[in-house]
């Protein structure tokens, strides 16, 4: 489909400990047809949030696919809650399970994806555990090259902790805010 209609997007890795509660109408599709748009909704709400980024991302035709890399226990349960859904597909360290049309695959970290290309990579607070510290390393010895890195900071789900490492984290790698996201 992507071939035909002539868009590419990227391949997308989501560094997450958390299962978003994504709804398919939460970003305004007029919103991603205009050029140069803030990211804010009528009446100046930002609609790119922890929940909406992936969704966005894919609607826009970004992202083409994405990977989702989760710490192993939080995988491990995810895993069997969906075990039964009619999409679910089981693999080696990993499992598929589609989202509106949309592929995805889930791994267990340490374990990645490869991906041959540049990729955009979206962290989520959630994530960041113990062994999950120094993400660009991991980034390298996995041989994914980030195109661009995402780093949301107001994951509901996180702890102080984990909001703490994502703040490092854009401090380390000289992230600068993006004004529709702002508080």
């Amino acid at each position: 489909m992507w071939k035909n209609a002539g868009v590419r997007g990227q391949a997308l890795v989501v560094l997450s400990g958390r299962w978003a509660s994504v709804l398919v109408n939460s970003v305004p599709s007029s919103v991603l047809r205009e050029p140069g748009s803030s990211g804010n909704v009528p009446g100046g709400e930002p609609f790119i949030t922890v929940d909406t980024a992936v969704l966005a991302l894919a609607l826009s035709g970004i992202a083409r696919n994405a990977d989702v890399v989760m710490p192993r226990d939080r995988f491990l349960e995810r895993r069997e809650a969906v075990r039964r859904h009619k999409d679910f597909e089981p693999g080696d360290g990993w499992f598929s399970l589609p989202f509106e049309g949309f592929e995805r695959r889930f791994y267990a970290f340490p374990g990645a994806p490869v991906v041959p290309e540049r990729v955009l990579v979206l962290v989520e607070p959630s994530f960041f555990g113990a062994d999950s510290r120094d993400l660009p390393a991991w980034l390298a010895q996995r041989r994914l090259t980030p195109s661009q890195v995402v780093i949301a900071l107001d994951d509901p789900t996180s702890t102080d902790g984990q909001r703490s490492a994502a703040r490092e984290l854009a401090d380390r790698v000289a992230a600068t805010a993006w004004a529709a996201t702002r508080p």
